[in-house]
């Protein structure tokens, strides 16, 4: 049952967004919508969220942010990644050691 309610979040998100610019907006509300659809409360899917980031060009792999259960924290801590990635491998290894520091 989860699965093929993620698998809906997912098609939702596709079917409204045409970047991925757009996800901090189309998630929130894709997952609210299928789980209306299917009667079901957010929370109780039980999600963890964590952003990740490819960086393969500066380090060979992949970057993860925090998990957090809090959707908006997660898409605030990619957002803060992405705007730095934009900025060159030098501030997006900042904001990643900022972001895993934390408290």
């Amino acid at each position: 049952r989860d699965h093929a309610l993620l698998i809906q979040v997912k098609q939702i998100v596709l079917d409204s967004s045409d970047s991925q610019e757009d996800l901090g907006r189309q998630l929130p509300s894709a997952i609210t919508s299928a789980c209306a659809e299917n009667e079901i409360k957010p929370e109780e899917l039980g999600l963890a969220f964590c952003p990740i980031l490819s960086a393969w060009m500066w380090i060979g792999s992949n970057i993860h942010g925090r998990f957090s259960i809090d959707l908006s924290q997660a898409l605030s801590q990619r957002q803060r990644l992405l705007d730095a990635k934009k900025r060159g491998w030098p501030e997006l290894r900042e904001e990643w050691i900022n972001l895993m520091t934390a408290d």
